[in-house]
């Protein structure tokens, strides 16, 4: 998924766009205030910063969490001996060939150190995450319970897809427009079990919750029973649920059209994903950018 080779363009237009993914401007120079987001991006982009794993059996899977990102800008951006300083420029040391190797050291050094850093404080991480997900998805499924359905770009996605010198606003207004598009390409693939499924577990709850509902019309008093308005609550979440994974009758297998609109968004996709977009080998590269909110929740 890198942008070395073999991606597509909207138009010529997009050469400038070209210089700034290389991390030139229009005289060929370097941007002047390069900031974290678009060193981080280019590396990414460039297969600098690891970051995908091996899945046995599934291939290559995308790994780039908060923790992963904060780890990489401790390394290379505000941690002691980081290589890009004062304003983000690679300090001098690392532009001398002599220093090579001795420089290969103290990174090794550092790495190690975090890395033993964090399996130390890995319990209390571990214990952090667990309360802070479990407190953050009980407030989400309380006031929108339909939103672990949705999908939205993931953390690899945004740094991505982000242009040389693009401000915050105006990657989030392009990722919002090929968000719909991008929506009706993932709604095309879906597993026919899982669908049947689905529709047989949502026909069940609704119609229990629909009995629920009119008994509680006709006898008021139901509400104040014991656990009804939690079998109502619980019931409306299973419906609102499997909804996610019934797909809309009317909708029409256009892959090659929808991926042709998010590539006038998003500017760059491998050329694989233009030309195949039906497989789902391309489908399943697509999901590593564009994820359920449930796994990617910020």
């Amino acid at each position: 998924m890198g942008r070395d080779s073999g991606e597509a363009e909207t138009s010529p237009e997009r050469s400038q766009n070209e210089h700034q993914k290389t991390g030139t401007n229009r005289t060929g120079c370097v941007p002047s205030h390069p900031e974290v987001p678009e060193l981080s991006g280019a590396m990414i982009n460039k297969n600098i910063l690891p970051c995908k794993i091996h899945v046995p059996f599934y291939g290559e899977k995308v790994f780039f969490t908060h923790g992963l990102k904060l780890n990489y800008e401790l390394l290379l951006f505000w941690g002691p001996g980081a290589p890009f300083r004062n304003s983000f420029y690679l300090h001098e040391d690392y532009k001398s060939a002599s220093k090579k190797y001795e420089l290969i050291s103290k990174l090794r050094f550092r790495i190690g150190l975090l890395a033993l850093l964090n399996l130390l404080f890995c319990p209390v991480i571990f214990l952090y995450q667990i309360l802070f997900s479990f407190f953050h998805y009980a407030e989400i499924l309380k006031r929108h319970p339909g939103v672990f359905g949705k999908r939205r770009w993931s953390l690899y996605g945004r740094y991505h897809l982000r242009d040389f010198n693009e401000l915050d606003h105006e990657l989030a207004l392009r990722l919002n427009r090929a968000y719909t598009p991008s929506v009706k390409y993932m709604d095309l693939f879906t597993h026919p079990i899982v669908t049947i499924v689905a529709q047989n577990v949502a026909f069940v709850a609704g119609s229990v919750l629909a009995v629920l509902l009119v008994l509680t019309v006709i006898q008021e008093d139901l509400l104040t029973a014991h656990n009804v308005l939690t079998f109502i609550t619980l019931l409306g979440i299973i419906v609102t649920a499997c909804r996610v994974f019934i797909p809309d009758e009317n909708q029409v297998w256009i892959p090659a059209e929808l991926m042709h609109e998010i590539l006038g968004e998003i500017h760059y996709m491998p050329d694989r994903w233009k030309q195949e977009p039906h497989t789902v080998e391309v489908y399943k590269e697509y999901t590593q950018v564009f994820q359920f909110t449930l796994v990617s929740p910020d």
